[in-house]
């Protein structure tokens, strides 16, 4: 068998370890005469990895109830993700809670992440009820096709020369 030459899975483990690892020298190194020496991005940088890395190492987190790469589920997390990291960069090179501020024209693209994520979420369920409501349907016929004939395919074979 060939083996792939890449492993995603592992990759995203990797992400994971490099982005913890990041963090920790940063944290270590805030306690140093290097403290505030990168404003923020080492930090910023390590999350934004091990973000990635989740991805990577859980790709399912991005797949639809059918099992395919969702695009409104990357775009969303790309857009959290991106949030989250400015605001850790930020919040890294502050000194005090007050300091803490991001634009405010912010929230709108935060509410058309998690707005349209809810509508994708509603649609999904919407979705696998009606699939649901086809399945049952679908086997009622054959049920009742089935009581019909004596062959739930509707034709009875039982007396067939070829058996």
């Amino acid at each position: 068998m060939n083996k792939p030459l890449y492993d995603l899975t592992k990759f995203g483990l990797i992400l994971i370890i490099l982005g913890t690892i990041g963090l920790l020298v940063t944290v270590i190194m805030s306690f140093t005469q290097y403290a505030g020496f990168d404003q923020g991005a080492l930090p910023a940088a390590s999350f934004l990895g091990m973000m990635l890395g989740i991805a990577f190492a859980f790709p399912s987190m991005l797949q639809d109830t059918s099992g395919g790469v969702s695009t409104m589920r990357i775009i969303v997390f790309a857009v959290v993700m991106l949030f989250c990291t400015i605001y850790f960069k930020i919040g890294w090179s502050i000194s005090k809670f007050q300091d803490l501020t991001i634009d405010k024209t912010w929230i709108y693209i935060l509410g058309l992440a998690f707005g349209s994520k809810a509508i994708q979420r509603f649609t999904e369920e919407e979705e696998v009820v009606e699939e649901k409501e086809k399945k049952t349907t679908t086997e009622k016929s054959v049920t009742q096709t089935t009581e019909i004939t004596g062959s739930p395919k509707g034709k009875d074979t039982s007396g067939d020369v070829s058996k």
